[in-house]
């Protein structure tokens, strides 16, 4: 875990030590022999590795556990410690504050210095931090002795990195990028190469962007490289936020877990642009209307008359053109039609007037009378001509 490997591994490792998702027999949060640090280390993994429903449940449990046998003392205020970790990394924000100053009251009455008590009062600055609170972690800080030298223990979460994210915060950015520094060198020292348990080189890197941007990108490059390699959601969405400030081009890629591309959020702006129209249809979602049905009654409506709107090549559509008319049905409808005033023929069938007819068949008509014959004009009194 400390080392950044793989979060599947690590979570596949510590479900051995559970038997149906609880504890095995004989391993409680009250047992003498195996301790508690084993389990705290099983639950932070959980907390570290997205398994955060596993992590709050385990550690509810010991705060249960530790208040049903009356331990008021140290032991109860790392539960609350890490029972705030876990709600922070949830999300929940103010239930993380109430147990975190829960457990720094009990840890002050143990005694300052031990590794409890930088748990509780980091957490709290974290979540404060977190919260848009800037200057009321400021001044916790100054209270409670927030500032090195900080303990040869693991504190979770890392202090020198939560203290050079505090003095960023309040403007002391020359402080801030030698605190984060300072972080970036103990952590080598040690092999701690996790992106989330030791979460400096995205705040060094925010704080570099102006002045340094080759270097922020540089540590946006390795940051991202350890999140993909750590594998979980929240590590690898981190590493993106800076691509814009710091013009990292690898950061702009799809993120990548084990060879193949991430589904979900982190995937989308990608997908939308290569994938399927109906990604990138950008209408209200009420306004979506699913495809019409292609059986039942849609097929048996009646189709609209008429000419129809125009082809691109300027005929009618044929399916919207109107019926075929014969020659007879338009010699009756000529004879049933009065003559107009004007002298005009008149032209009372829908089919002639809209000038779409056709017919079909012979012409049931009889043909034209000839032109006369140019000459001398005989009478209507006159016989037929002698032979």
């Amino acid at each position: 875990m400390t080392r950044g490997e793989s979060a599947e591994e690590v979570v596949e490792l510590c479900d051995r030590a559970l038997v149906n998702g609880r504890l095995a027999p004989g391993l409680g949060w009250t047992d003498t022999e195996w301790g508690a640090e084993l389990l705290m280390m099983l639950g932070s993994a959980y907390a570290y590795a997205d398994r955060l429903d596993r992590a709050e449940s385990l550690f509810a449990e010991a705060l249960r556990a530790y208040t049903l046998v009356g331990w008021s003392g140290g032991h109860l205020a790392l539960a609350n410690a890490y029972l705030g970790l876990a709600y922070r990394r949830q999300g929940r924000l103010k239930d993380a504050e109430n147990v975190l100053r829960d457990s720094l009251r009990l840890a002050e009455r143990v005694g300052r210095g031990l590794p409890l008590y930088w748990s509780a009062v980091c957490g709290l600055v974290d979540t404060l931090l977190a919260r848009g609170r800037v200057e009321e972690a400021w001044s916790m800080a100054e209270q409670y002795g927030f500032h090195p030298p900080y303990p040869s223990t693991i504190v979770l979460p890392d202090p020198q990195s939560v203290r050079g994210r505090l003095l960023l915060a309040v403007g002391r950015t020359k402080e801030g990028i030698d605190e984060l520094q300072a972080a970036e060198k103990s952590a080598a020292s040690r092999g701690h190469h996790n992106p989330v348990m030791v979460a400096w080189a995205l705040d060094l890197a925010r704080a570099l962007a102006t002045e340094e941007p080759s270097r922020a990108a540089q540590l946006v490059f390795d940051a991202r490289r350890r999140a993909e390699r750590f594998g979980t959601d929240t590590a690898i969405g981190e590493a993106p936020a800076l691509r814009r400030r710091t013009g990292d081009r690898a950061a702009r890629r799809p993120p990548r877990r084990a060879g193949r591309r991430l589904p979900g959020v982190l995937a989308l702006p990608v997908r939308a642009r290569r994938g399927p129209r109906r990604v990138r249809d950008r209408r209200p979602l009420g306004r979506r209307t699913a495809p019409r049905p292609r059986s039942g009654p849609r097929l048996r409506r009646r189709r609209p008359r008429g000419p129809g709107p125009p082809r691109p090549g300027g005929r009618p559509r044929p399916d919207l053109m109107p019926p075929v008319t014969s020659a007879r049905t338009l010699a009756r409808s000529r004879r049933r039609a009065p003559a107009p005033r004007d002298g005009s023929r008149a032209v009372r069938h829908p089919a002639v007037r809209d000038g779409a007819v056709r017919h079909r068949g012979p012409s049931l008509r009889a043909p034209p009378p000839a032109p006369p014959t140019p000459g001398r004009r005989r009478s209507a009194s006159a016989g037929p001509p002698a032979s």
